[in-house]
């Protein structure tokens, strides 16, 4: 059949020249300003953002891989979307004793996980001093059709999250076929909470709920701001368990610490509330230590 070979060469040639093109362009993109990709200064700080749906093998095997690495800061993240499950999740951490392992709850309202996770490692980046790698459990699935049945989230966190500078992400993967039981992950040491002293200036008259911007607090000084829990972290601090809340509003954010406490009632990734106390320092950032609190409904924040 001449025909066929007449018309399958010259689409093979085709193919082949795009093909060497592709790999021309890519190669280029690769070895474009080497030199100052090695050049660049190393970040003073490095945290690990290792993401976690649930905690089973795959989140051991993950978190014990990023503990390895021997992180300035290593923290474990679950991005909420069933508040049962992160409550699930909680306990989890609680009942096989990681709780020297920072777990945050980050709320994601819209269920955009992927999004979600990005905006969390840009807020590491954020201080110009920090290199945040984010390590993903890879569950390895043995047929085809399981791998078309769960979802491709993880791809597009991978995909987000790379293009952030100072941002890699690493996939530690765990394969069913597998008989090997990951061990679980041993206690890293709690640090200690700074402290730092009041700046001197002026105190930003309070609003007419009695609430002042959260980026208007100062060091050492009584406030009541309110606004919206973005992240719930369980932490202890010198052997005392430890619940910081992440608040934010228009202005800012700020955690609220409550010592030797695990959970505090009614607060959750979401929860709106109003808290009073004094602005100090807990892990480097701005912190209300113990503070008074207040539960809001929608309208009172917005009000």
């Amino acid at each position: 059949m001449p025909w066929l070979i007449i018309v399958l060469v010259p689409a093979m040639v085709v193919f082949l020249v795009r093909l060497s093109r592709q790999y021309a362009t890519e190669a280029e993109q690769l070895e474009h300003d080497v030199p100052v990709a090695l050049a660049e200064p190393v970040l003073r700080r490095h945290v690990i953002l290792v993401f976690v749906d649930h905690l089973d093998l795959a989140a051991a095997q993950a978190i014990q891989y990023g503990r390895s690495l021997q992180p300035d800061e290593l923290r474990a993240v679950h991005f909420v979307i069933d508040q049962h499950a992160a409550e699930a999740l909680t306990d989890a951490w609680v009942e096989h004793g990681l709780t020297r392992i920072a777990l945050d709850l980050v709320d994601c309202p819209d269920r955009r996980i992927s999004r979600t996770a990005v905006e969390t490692v840009a807020r590491d980046l954020a201080d110009g001093v920090t290199e945040v790698s984010v390590v993903l459990p890879e569950r390895k699935y043995r047929g085809i059709w399981h791998r078309i049945l769960h979802d491709q989230t993880a791809d597009a966190i991978v995909k987000g999250v790379s293009l952030l500078p100072h941002a890699n992400v690493t996939t530690v993967p765990f394969h069913f076929a597998s008989k090997h039981v990951a061990k679980p992950p041993e206690r890293a040491a709690a640090g200690a909470p700074a402290a730092t002293e009041d700046d001197g200036s002026t105190p930003v008259p309070p609003r007419a709920d009695g609430t002042i911007p959260i980026s208007s607090v100062r060091w050492r000084r009584p406030v009541v701001v309110a606004g919206r829990v973005r992240t719930v972290r369980v932490q202890p601090v010198a052997g005392t368990a430890t619940l910081e809340v992440v608040i934010e509003d228009e202005t800012g954010a700020i955690s609220a610490v409550f010592s030797g406490r695990s959970r505090v009632g009614g607060i959750g990734v979401g929860t709106r509330v109003r808290v009073a106390g004094t602005a100090g320092r807990h892990r480097t950032r701005l912190a209300i230590l113990n503070p008074s609190y207040e539960l809001l409904g929608r309208a009172e924040l917005d009000h």
